[in-house]
């Protein structure tokens, strides 16, 4: 694990992220690369207000919302997958409750 020094860098009201900033990385997943977008100066400072008072780093924090962006991907993916296995469950049920009607209505 490396500790890396803030290195995140703001012009006029655009936003540069390093994504080395400030957090210990394991050097396989050794960040290298950033995303630079525009934001609004109101929203910008509220944002520098709140991670300042909760002593946070910018990149922290958009970091973690980056990576649980993800993860819901990954876990709505898993949770589909779970769904149409009990649909599927509930189809094979149903599927052996009329076929012993159906032989039911044979014997008889």
């Amino acid at each position: 694990m490396t500790r890396f020094r803030k290195t995140s860098l703001y012009l006029d009201h655009s936003v540069i992220l390093d994504f080395n900033a400030g957090l210990e990385v394991n050097h396989k997943m050794r960040a290298d690369d950033r995303i630079i977008f525009r934001i609004n100066s109101t929203e910008k400072e509220a944002f520098m207000a709140k991670v300042q008072k909760e002593n946070k780093k910018p990149s922290e924090v958009l970091i973690s919302l980056v990576r649980r962006y993800l993860e819901e991907e990954e876990q709505s993916q898993t949770l589909d997958l779970e769904q149409i296995k009990l649909r599927l469950q509930e189809h094979e049920n149903k599927l052996e409750i009329l076929e012993n009607k159906l032989l039911g209505e044979s014997a008889a």
